[in-house]
């Protein structure tokens, strides 16, 4: 691809998080920022399934919360259910 934006990031995210390939889903999610392209509500969305999946993933869940915060996009309905819902699976997982 010769100039990826948001949207082919986002797919990849997707893809990768759908298929159980959290860490890879992460890891491009990081080097998205880095890349200085921006995430979308879409992107964190996909990012947020594959933390709230493992109890391993809260602290990589905690720095896409951080992110989050730092986009503003802590007040859109999807992000802020699958932010909930990261917390409480993982804090279930915890106490089981």
């Amino acid at each position: 691809m010769s100039e990826p934006n948001f949207v082919s990031w986002t797919t990849m995210i997707a893809g990768f998080s759908l298929n159980g390939l959290g860490d890879e889903a992460l890891q491009l999610l990081f080097q998205m920022h880095q890349a200085i392209i921006n995430p979308n509500e879409f992107t964190f969305g996909s990012a947020l399934g594959e933390c709230s999946t493992q109890v391993v993933a809260i602290e990589n869940g905690k720095q896409v919360h951080a992110y989050i915060f730092k986009f503003g996009y802590e007040s859109i309905v999807c992000v802020a259910s699958g932010l909930v819902t990261m917390y409480a699976k993982v804090r279930c997982r915890v106490f089981l």
